[in-house]
């Protein structure tokens, strides 16, 4: 099942193309386009024997939230994660290995296998960005490196100080920064940007945030009665309010 309104428009254009085995696929009995919302909901019925792919966003947007909500708790189930899960994504959190997670306000318990595909990208690896910046040198202005973790892009940065380049015309712009480009020069304007580069590519409050939420939860069902409970929810209440 081909679960997201995207990818069916894009698989339509690819299909007008196709010829022989490629085409065929695509023809096959079993290979189903989901049409809508309601359709969508009606594979949480199915229980077995079935593939969902699903639109992602690294799992914090689109019809795989209701998925993994329906399936997560499954052991006989397989979440297999297809390339790269940003920090502090619900798709970062589950190659982690976390046991629970919170999806729509709901807490899930992990039973199913986390698998990740990262070899299926769509992106440049370095040995190719490395490749498409041999064939333009030398640089004439400046290269940005952008759309990347801050230790993918330092590490990149000393690939490209190793090919002899001037590390004045390597910029790694932070969030927020402005450039502006002129002939012959590059302004920056100075900024104090929202979040370091390090704050970018770790789990934010939010993750933290839930984070909490499901740790107080599995403390709370791992006492014995209800009147420790309150005195463990006392407590931690009274820990909030001496902050």
């Amino acid at each position: 099942f081909v679960d997201s309104p995207l990818a069916q428009r894009a698989t339509d254009v690819f299909a007008k193309h196709l010829t022989g085995s490629d085409a065929r696929a695509l023809a096959h009995p079993k290979f189903h386009m989901v049409p809508d919302v309601e359709a969508s909901k009606q594979l949480a019925l199915v229980k077995s024997g079935a593939i969902i792919i699903s639109a992602s966003g690294m799992c914090d947007a689109g019809r795989i939230r209701y998925h993994l909500k329906n399936n997560l708790w499954r052991s006989e189930a397989t979440v297999l994660l297809v390339g790269f899960q940003a920090a502090g994504s619900l798709g970062r959190v589950l190659q982690r290995g976390a046991k629970r997670v919170r999806i729509h306000g709901e807490e899930i318990e992990v039973l199913a296998r986390i698998r990740t595909l990262d070899v299926y990208s769509g992106h440049a690896d370095q040995e190719m960005l490395l490749q498409w910046t041999r064939d333009r040198l030398p640089v004439g202005g400046r290269i940005f490196l952008t759309h990347g973790e801050e230790g993918a892009r330092t590490a990149f940065q000393q690939v490209l100080l190793a090919e002899g380049i001037d590390s004045k015309k390597i910029a790694l712009p932070m969030l927020d920064e402005t450039v502006i480009l002129k002939s012959g020069t590059v302004e920056t304007a100075k900024i104090r940007p929202r979040l370091s580069g390090e704050e970018l590519s770790r789990d934010d409050w939010h993750n933290l945030y839930a984070g909490t939420i499901t740790a107080l939860s599995e403390k709370l069902r791992s006492v014995e009665n209800d009147a420790q409970r309150r005195d463990l929810l006392e407590k931690v209440l009274r820990d909030i309010a001496s902050v």
